[in-house]
């Protein structure tokens, strides 16, 4: 990875890890500072900006990254830790040493009630850095091993790692138990934080052998469905529906229904989810737009960012005990967390319960009846694009955490805008506390006209602007510029924004771009034709969708790379020449019909 894939990778990573912190149940008590309680005894704190979490007060036990970000393995060893916490082992037991220097000392030592050795555990990134230590632990070999060899009394050693994607957490973990090793020398996968399993009572279970049984089984069982063909399934997880049937049945030994798997599927109109399916992935349903019937059944315990969001018609029905559904309204069990807001919801009036302490992702999305919302005092944490499409006119904030200032909501301190609820803007200048701009924070503010930014922004999440059709930027922050009205990551090389009016048929983007950003041209319905310069090396997904007169692009051989949706619902785009070499991920011209010439 070279200096700037670096950068841009840490950028896109800053944002994700925000997310994350959510996800854990942080609390945001300052701009970039983040407290978790354990039973009022004992707090982990992260500072994301400076780059280090504390685990508590013995030196030992805080970490600062060396690489001025957070990186996916310290989230992951963040990750056990909590689990470990959340189970009800004692903060004392629990050994952190992050940094660890030397192939002999784990990442996480779990002591036992007498003090003893219980479990040593290495943390790894998410896919190939894990499937690698993996495979070294199947082979008894590895930095764990050096370790047992000099802790013999050692009862457990595990290697662990964790990811979080639409909103759903994943982890993956083996383990051997070294009390049995010379007589069986079994891998385990399961047994240390299932629901079932007590702290200091750790039971192996699913071998390895037991382990290629249930995927075999899975494989026979899905072979006996023809309509399987039109599934792409992995691991009984369907990533993706390739077929055009407008009522589909999810047969039954599918457990889970991937992000993102029927993304615009416009034709679908009815869905039977079977008992069997336990996790749906955000964004699952995401514009199914003429989905009418979908039912979440008892068997599914998680449900990741809306997955129904864009689907004006659908109505929903839950046989789960692990959700509520109220009016329509879909919660977690608890009613702490708000999941679903229909768009076809006609009220004009909604007060969130006072039970709600997170307002998750695309929640009131596109629902044009909503005037005034209600936001309780407890609510500590919302996810983005929340008020996107909607028309509500006012918004009340009781929570401590947030504040609302001209129709924006920002968090407390007006270090970060969260939303733009005022449809009717037209102009705003942002305070000076502002330092991040949050993703689609003014997703389809067609009114906006114009927007400074203000000298303390650094970060600007993905989608910040999409729709705003009229906008005119001015820019005071050091780390971006405006060239022919285009906004741009100075940074990172990156063409972040293009405002449909500042475009006359077409645009010269300056010759030092390297990434198109993500959605950066979408609805620049003014675009004809667009010569692309050899500088670029990326175009991120969605970057000139719902250009529906560009009818013509040049893509230097430069580019290496180009992401989903990226030349989708572009109606006059009949051919592009892509060269060999560059790699395509798959719906770049989803609903245009394009001719695609690779040379």
């Amino acid at each position: 990875m070279n200096k700037m894939d670096s950068i841009l990778a840490n950028e896109k990573w800053y944002w994700k890890t925000i997310g994350i912190f959510n996800r854990f149940r942080f609390i945001e008590k300052d701009t970039g500072y983040f407290i978790k309680n354990y039973n009022n005894k004992f707090t982990i704190s992260i500072d994301i900006d400076n780059y280090s979490i504390d685990y508590g007060e013995n030196s030992y036990l805080q970490y600062k990254s060396p690489s001025k970000i957070l990186k996916h393995k310290d989230i992951v060893i963040l990750d056990c830790v909590d689990k470990l916490l959340r189970k009800g082992y004692d903060r004392e037991d629990i050994v952190i040493i992050a940094d660890a220097k030397s192939d002999e000392i784990p990442n996480i030592l779990l002591m036992n009630q007498s003090g003893t050795h219980y479990v040593a555990f290495n943390c790894y990134r998410w896919g190939e850095k894990f499937e690698n230590a993996l495979s070294n632990f199947k082979k008894k070999i590895g930095s764990l091993f050096n370790y047992y060899e000099k802790n013999i009394k050692t009862r457990y050693l595990c290697i662990y790692s964790s990811y979080l994607d639409g909103g759903l957490p994943y982890k993956t973990y083996s383990l051997y138990d070294m009390s049995n090793y010379d007589r069986e020398k079994i891998l385990f996968h399961a047994g240390i934080f299932e629901s079932d399993i007590k702290q200091y009572e750790i039971t192996p279970l699913c071998s390895e052998d037991e382990k290629k049984k249930t995927i075999k089984k899975i494989k026979i069982k899905l072979s006996k469905y023809p309509q399987i063909d039109d599934f792409s399934v992995r691991n009984g997880v369907i990533i993706e529906y390739k077929g055009n049937e407008q009522e589909i049945t999810i047969p039954n030994p599918i457990t889970q229904i991937g992000m993102g798997a029927f993304w615009d599927c416009t034709f679908l109109k009815s869905i039977i989810l079977n008992d069997g399916i336990m996790r749906i992935g955000g964004d699952a349903f995401y514009k199914c737009i003429n989905l009418e019937n979908l039912n979440i059944p008892s068997t599914v315990r998680e449900i990741g960012n809306d997955p129904f969001a864009g689907c004006p018609s659908v109505s929903l029905e839950n046989d789960s005990e692990h959700f509520i559904l109220e009016d329509g309204v879909l919660y977690n069990r608890k009613k702490t967390q708000i999941l679903h807001y229909p768009i076809k919801k006609q009220l004009k009036h909604f007060e969130i319960p006072s039970s709600v302490r997170y307002i998750n992702k695309h929640t009131f999305y596109d629902n044009i009846h909503l005037r005034s919302i209600v936001i309780p005092k407890r609510v500590i944490w919302i996810e983005n694009n929340i008020f996107s499409g909607c028309k509500v006119g006012k918004v009340v904030n009781e929570s401590p955490y947030f504040c609302i200032d001209n129709g924006v909501l920002y968090n407390k301190n007006k270090s970060q805008v969260y939303s733009v609820f005022n449809h009717k803007l037209k102009k705003l200048v942002l305070p000076d506390n502002v330092q991040k701009i949050g993703k689609n924070s003014f997703y389809w503010c067609k009114n906006l006209e114009y927007l400074q930014i203000s000298k303390n922004v650094t970060h600007i999440g993905y989608n910040p602007f999409v729709g705003c059709s009229k906008l005119e930027l001015t820019n005071e922050s050091s780390d971006f510029t405006i060239e022919n009205g285009m906004l741009i990551n100075k940074k990172l090389k990156l063409l972040k924004f293009c405002p449909n009016s500042c475009v006359d048929d077409t645009i010269e983007i300056p010759d030092y771009i390297k990434i198109i950003g993500r959605n950066s041209f979408s609805f620049c319905i003014n675009l004809k034709t667009l010569r692309i310069p050899n500088s670029v090396k990326l175009i991120e997904r969605g970057s000139f969708g719902g250009c529906s007169n560009l009818s013509e692009i040049k893509i230097p051989d430069s580019v290496e790379k180009i992401e989903k949706w990226a030349f989708s619902h572009c109606k006059k785009l009949s051919k592009v020449h892509i060269s060999k070499d560059t790699k395509l991920e798959e719906y770049i011209f989803t609903e245009s019909p394009t001719i695609l010439i690779r040379t």
